[in-house]
């Protein structure tokens, strides 16, 4: 199960348009994210950094201490590019290129024990 975390709605959209092959649970905000992750098998987080109350550094570093699965953060902020790539398994610079990131899913699924 992959859990998309964006605040906007119609990106949220397009993850289930672009990774249907995949079972995902999406979410609008880190916050929500956080109760998904207690009461769900996620293997793998995909999120947006720039989100209102949690951001997407926050809920990278939550699920970095208490789980173990890989992230994805997904942001336009090229400028933070590396400061996200100490928090997660891969970084996407928007816009999102969806070959791209449905090979770096493969890739890190495939990985995963």
């Amino acid at each position: 199960m992959i859990l998309v975390v964006d605040d906007e709605i119609h990106m949220l959209v397009l993850y289930r348009k672009h990774l249907a092959m995949y079972k995902l649970m999406v979410s609008t905000s880190a916050v929500d994210a956080v109760q998904v992750l207690r009461h769900n098998k996620i293997d793998l987080l995909i999120t947006d950094l720039a989100m209102p109350i949690m951001d997407g550094y926050a809920l990278a570093t939550f699920v970095k201490a208490k789980y173990e699965i890989p992230v994805i953060i997904v942001t336009a902020l090229s400028a933070h590019q590396d400061h996200a790539l100490t928090l997660a398994d891969h970084v996407v610079v928007k816009p999102v290129r969806w070959d791209e990131l449905k090979k770096i899913i493969a890739t890190i699924l495939i990985r995963k024990p």
